[in-house]
């Protein structure tokens, strides 16, 4: 039986959780020409609310691409560098035509995190990797600093649109600064984070065992997989 994660397990990651530091970046490409409006599925996100996406063709649209490896980037480099060369424009001048074409190449090779937004959200949320590229990697300014907590192998949450599990040992409970159960996550790939100050970070089976000492109260975690936890080089 996997351990639930509750609302009382974010409020005490959002206390007492290790402060990290996302180093998770998303590709940008803004659609300065795109003048159609153009309707597509994210497939991380399909069959939530989350999953339609609409660009609306008014110059203000931009594309992101989330959860890249270095070789998916280096293809989507590639692919604008191409773009071009043979387009004579920039892959941010790309028409209706061009963007279909453009969605079928990322749909091929693997790219299942694609949503979109629009230029106020980059300008306002976003901060360039290379501030004299308009088009490449940014990073998400709110995912500066959050509370983390190691997650047992299995643990699911849920915030009652979509259901996540910690799928992989070291995976991770993130819980942003505002403490949201509509914000906190769990990320499978844990390197994507890092301690603020070089410690390690703490599980969540810890984090409660140490607030149920504080309160003199015992704490049932018997319904999870704790090996992950102990497998690894975290303090538990």
């Amino acid at each position: 039986m996997s351990y639930k994660i509750s609302q009382q397990d974010i409020d005490t990651v959002k206390e007492k959780g290790t402060p990290v530091v996302s180093g998770t970046m998303r590709y940008v490409i803004p659609l300065d020409k795109l003048a159609n409006k153009f309707d597509f599925i994210n497939p991380k996100d399909a069959g939530t609310e989350w999953g339609n996406q609409s660009l609306k063709g008014d110059g203000n649209d931009i594309l992101l691409l989330n959860g890249l490896s270095k070789e998916q980037i280096a293809k989507i480099d590639d692919y604008a560098t191409k773009f071009e060369q043979e387009k004579h424009k920039p892959i941010s001048d790309m028409h209706l035509i061009e963007l279909k074409q453009f969605m079928s190449y990322l749909s091929e090779n693997g790219f299942n995190d694609v949503y979109c937004s629009d230029k106020q959200y980059m300008e306002s949320s976003l901060t360039a990797n290379d501030k004299d590229k308009r088009i490449g990697l940014y990073a998400r300014n709110k995912d500066a600093i959050c509370r983390a907590a190691v997650l047992p192998l299995g643990a699911v949450y849920s915030d009652g649109q979509k259901e996540q599990q910690a799928n992989v040992e070291g995976a991770l409970l993130i819980v942003p600064e505002n403490g949201r159960a509509e914000d906190a996550r769990i990320t499978n790939v844990p390197e994507d984070y890092s301690a603020l100050t070089g410690e390690k970070v703490t599980s969540l089976v810890r984090l409660k065992a140490d607030m149920s000492k504080q309160k003199g109260n015992e704490i049932d975690l018997s319904n999870a997989d704790l090996s992950a936890v102990k497998k690894l080089n975290f303090r538990e």
